[in-house]
């Protein structure tokens, strides 16, 4: 899936505007790591504090920060899932 179509998959899912979801989208991006080791620990402070950054930075409002974060995060999930099996099923003995 390119990055245009996850942005689109987002902004279908969410109900906002494409520009807002683009810049949020990418605003992820840049702090990826750290949302991740967030999320991993279980860290909801960190999170919120991130979603507030990414809130402040683009203009966003929190809302829908919370929600574009949340749609993207299941979009990516999916994408990995379905990579994952294929290489799953193509590497599995039979």
């Amino acid at each position: 899936m390119k990055h245009a179509d996850v942005i689109k998959a987002v902004a279908d899912q969410t109900a906002v505007d494409l520009a807002s979801c683009e810049k949020v989208v990418k605003a992820m991006e840049k702090q990826a790591a750290s949302l991740l080791t967030d999320r991993l620990r279980g860290n909801q402070a960190g999170l919120a504090a991130a979603v507030a950054g990414i809130a402040a930075q683009t203009g966003v409002s929190q809302e829908d920060c919370t929600k574009i974060m949340t749609a993207a995060e299941g979009v990516l999930k999916s994408q990995l899932s379905e990579k994952l099996s294929f290489f799953t099923n193509m590497f599995a003995k039979r």
